[in-house]
């Protein structure tokens, strides 16, 4: 999107022929309509000269500027009416009923969605030492986007800020931090995810300047002492490099440069290193045709330059998992320590600068939706560049709402989420004793809705409890399955308690004496529940009766009954440790069943599953699509209609799966590390030399849990592909 390789804010005076200065710069487009520019243009110039931006600018000055730096990013022409009328807009000297007279709807639509962002700037602590965590980040740049349905939108928003930067020093001390910290930690990061790199490192080099001022002007200092020197390095290798190349390919495109200011003060800061010890200020990229060429390339530099052997990559061969691909390597050239160099397709150049591989996911890390959707913005842009004269809007992130804790925090909730959801949100007895809430101030319903940018603050009572109305209110009070899952659970305790209660009753008419914990788990068992819990629930539900209770113990009690319990309960126990603890199946029409996962296709809550009648197991639970149930077909005498508990999902189950590989030793390293970070346990590993094969028993909550670990275990180093494994193979 754009086209400079460094934008500037020009600050000269608006021409006395404006009309024909704005008619020049814009004649390159001559299948665009730029009557908005113009009027717009048209009412600033018809403002009182003595009007002043918050910028200290004239709203012309202030006008020209913006246009010459929208001009540099190559916005069309509706973002560029909402870019320059942002500033009055903003301040309130342009009314809501003049522009609604002067603009058409779609630069209306895009002026009030830039605008709306400011929510997030008034709740920012601007402060140098103020760093939010990296959720906290996350949170507001969603939000940010959230709030905006057209990407250019953010794009207005993004350019004002730079030229706010260029007029840092007509604003206080705080209005400095504020706006260079957010600059830094919300809009730079916003203006890498959405492609616009030159705009992105403008913004990082002003905030540093702005928040570090004193190591800003030392390295400053510093690339200007031998900037002449390095300019000269650059050109000399460029030289050489293109006259090596000329001989066996023709490159599409060489470039170098300076690495930028932050880029450097971060460089020194990962390697605590000092300026004169930074070796690779420098850079080149060279781009060709096809792959075939990236080798000859890096073939005829390796042959002609001294290359660093500690420096290579070919992300090529084997790509990140992001899917970045390119050639890294570095050289040693004279005078000037060492360049690196970058060698990529123009295809895999086109997605490290445009696609979420080059700094998203390659230097940030994000969650998956989040960055599906910035990519597919990325490509919008582009579209936007070559239809800029149709009015087409983006509806992205409207799935979600972002609002505010008096504290400033940001919390991310489903769209339609009410107050109470948000109380739940914050914490689960924060909910309980809800009773009450504030809306940026003012009192609201426990249903009221909420929207993006809302400030909440949550009214509780120390002694209060939920309510059952909670879950059956209209209009709806709770929305997100979580907040009614947490009131659902609160009554089922207390019901639970009362059962409970009502057992004990039970037993001390069955018994004189009080049962152990020992003969109350030996009872769980020969009735074929769970646990203790179990047995009790089952007994207050009337599921167990109570002379059923009263001859079991009685047979427990017996000599004969208990030698022959010591015989075979150890068996049972075996065979129980081999499937899943506490399954949480309900066995239809049934209670009381002992029941086991089978083990052939090891089922997963949220897959189908069905039971079959064992002689010595109980029932046995496969999955719908298992092998083995298919082979033998349907039994009607022992199959059973089986289902998850709701509680199924809060469980770890065993799931195996296999994974096939190049390397053994590099795959195990990858799979290790991403296993521990994601906190994935593991019980088993089988390593296979000959089929370059690794088959893992992995604890996992569910198949869509399974299904995402696949994912993105296949993308690990070394990985060809995973999958899962069952006794017939993969699945």
């Amino acid at each position: 999107m754009i086209k400079s390789s460094f934008l500037t804010v020009h600050i000269d005076p608006v021409p006395s022929d404006w009309m024909q200065w704005l008619s020049d710069i814009l004649s390159k487009r001559p299948q665009e309509d730029i009557s908005s520019v113009i009027q717009a243009m048209d009412y600033l110039i018809g403002l009182d000269p003595s009007i002043q931006t918050v910028c200290k600018l004239s709203v012309q000055s202030h006008a020209h500027a913006l246009i010459r730096l929208g001009i540099d990013c190559d916005v069309d022409a509706m973002t560029l009416a909402a870019v320059i009328l942002y500033p009055v807009y903003e301040q309130g000297i342009l009314t809501d009923d003049v522009l609604n007279e002067l603009m058409p709807l779609s630069v209306i639509h895009l002026l009030k969605g830039a605008v709306r962002m400011n929510v997030l700037e008034s709740s920012w602590s601007g402060s140098a030492k103020h760093c939010p965590t990296s959720i906290d980040l996350d949170a507001m740049r969603r939000m940010l986007l959230s709030m905006v349905n057209d990407v250019r939108m953010v794009v207005v928003r993004l350019l004002v800020q730079l030229c706010v930067l260029y007029h840092f020093k007509i604003l206080d001390e705080h209005e400095q931090m504020n706006v260079a910290s957010c600059a830094r930690y919300l809009y730079a990061p916003l203006a890498n995810r959405l492609g616009m790199k030159p705009l992105k490192w403008q913004l990082e080099d002003f905030a540093f300047h702005v928040l570090e001022p004193e190591a800003y002007r030392q390295i400053s200092n510093s690339v200007n002492t031998r900037r002449d020197a390095r300019q000269a390095c650059l050109d000399s290798t460029l030289e050489a490099m293109r006259g090596c190349l000329h001989q066996v390919v023709r490159p599409i495109e060489i470039s170098g440069r300076v690495k930028h200011f932050y880029s450097i003060y971060k460089k020194m800061n990962q390697k605590s290193l000092r300026f004169d010890q930074l070796s690779d200020t420098l850079a080149i990229r060279v781009i060709v045709e096809d792959v075939e060429a990236c080798y000859a390339v890096l073939s005829q530099i390796q042959s002609h330059f001294e290359m660093l052997d500690t420096e290579f990559d070919d992300y090529i061969a084997a790509p990140k998992s992001n899917g970045y691909q390119s050639i890294h390597a570095a050289m040693r050239v004279e005078g000037d320590g060492v360049v690196e160099v970058q060698i990529r397709t123009q295809a895999m150049h086109h997605f490290a600068e445009r696609g979420v591989a080059s700094h998203w996911l390659y230097k940030e890390q994000g969650s998956g939706s989040f960055n599906d959707k910035v990519n597919w913005l990325n490509q919008l842009m582009d579209w936007h560049a070559e239809c800029a004269h149709q009015n087409n809007f983006i509806q992205c992130f409207q799935d979600r709402v972002f609002v505010f804790t008096p504290q400033g925090d940001v919390k991310d909730l489903s769209l339609g989420a009410t107050v109470l959801d948000f109380a739940y949100h914050i914490h689960t007895e924060v909910g309980h004793r809800c009773r009450g809430a504030k809306v940026n101030g003012k009192m609201v319903s426990l249903s009221t809705a909420l929207n993006n940018g809302d400030r909440v603050q949550i009214i509780t009572a120390k002694m209060a409890e939920p309510s059952r109305d909670w879950l059956s209110a209209k209009p709806a009070v709770l929305v997100t399955a979580q907040a009614r899952s947490k009131v659902t659970q609160w009554f089922r305790r207390q019901d639970h308690e009362a059962l409970w209660a009502q057992a004990q009753v039970i037993l001390s008419r069955v018994t004189p004496t009080k049962l152990t914990s020992s003969e109350l788990l030996q009872l769980a068992k020969s009735f074929g529940q769970r646990d203790v819990d179990a047995l009790m629930i089952a007994l207050a539900r009337g599921e167990i009766t109570p002379t059923a209770l009263m001859r079991r113990l009685e047979a427990e009690r017996a000599p004969a009954q208990n030698q022959d319990s010591a015989q075979t309960r150890p068996k049972a126990m075996a065979s129980k440790s081999l499937s899943h603890q506490d399954p949480r199946i309900c066995v239809e029409g049934l209670s009381g069943m002992l029941v086991h996962l089978a083990q052939c296709c090891y089922p997963l809550p949220g897959e189908r599953i069905m039971g079959r009648v064992s002689r010595r197991r109980g029932v046995i639970v496969h999955a719908l699509n298992c092998q083995r149930i298919q082979a033998s077909g349907c039994d009607a005498d022992r199959d059973l209609c089986v289902e998850w508990e709701a509680e199924a999902h809060h469980i770890k189950y065993l799931a195996v799966i296999g994974v096939e590989v190049s390397l053994l030793d590099t795959a195990t390293q990858s799979i290790q590390a991403w296993l521990s970070v994601n906190q994935i346990t593991w019980s088993q590993w089988h390593r296979f030399e000959a089929s370059h094969t690794l088959r893992i028993m992995l604890h996992i909550q569910s198949v869509g849990q399974l299904n995402e670990c696949l994912r993105k275990l296949s993308a690990c180093k070394g990985v060809i592909k995973a999958y899962r494994w069952t006794q017939g193979g993969s699945d």
